[in-house]
């Protein structure tokens, strides 16, 4: 059973097993598939990521959607024209490797781990927020389904 929630597609709590369709957009000369030195702001206890590294236990991961639509999204956080140059991953990521955030209260509070982290992307949809996946980096291979600069994906999307 899937829901409809703004533009997306959101899955019921743990009763999802099939692998989810996601885009991250990172630099160009980024490699997901290839472990990099974890970034200072998530290591720093004062960093805006530490907490949530620390959370999670994880030195380096992806932000991800689940949908193009949210890089479109009207809010406070994004801003598609400045990643047009970037490289738009799509990546088919097993269930079990995703942990789900709020784009809102993640950018809103970081440091309140409970306020965005959540079981499922449901959850954060049925608030009228933004779910994003985290998953860990350096990813599998076979994860990845395409790579291209994100203007050409958001073109051949007709998002722009």
């Amino acid at each position: 059973m899937k829901t409809e929630a703004r533009g997306g597609c959101c899955f019921i709590p743990d009763h999802d097993p099939y692998p989810v369709m996601l885009y991250t957009i990172q630099k160009p000369d980024h490699d997901l598939t290839k472990s990099h030195k974890p970034l200072d702001i998530y290591l720093d206890p004062n960093g805006p990521y530490f907490p949530i590294a620390e959370y999670l236990r994880w030195k380096q991961w992806s932000w991800c959607f689940h949908s193009l639509t949210y890089f479109f999204t009207n809010n406070d956080w994004l801003d598609f024209k400045s990643l047009l140059h970037h490289t738009l991953w799509t990546l088919l990521v097993p269930y079990e490797n995703i942990v789900w955030c709020s784009l809102d209260g993640q950018c809103e509070d970081f440091h309140n781990i409970k306020r965005h982290i959540y079981p499922d992307s449901w959850s954060i949809s049925i608030k009228g927020e933004i779910p994003m996946a985290l998953v860990r980096t350096p990813i599998k291979k076979e994860w990845v389904v395409s790579k291209e600069t994100a203007r050409d994906g958001f073109r051949r999307a007709r998002l722009i």
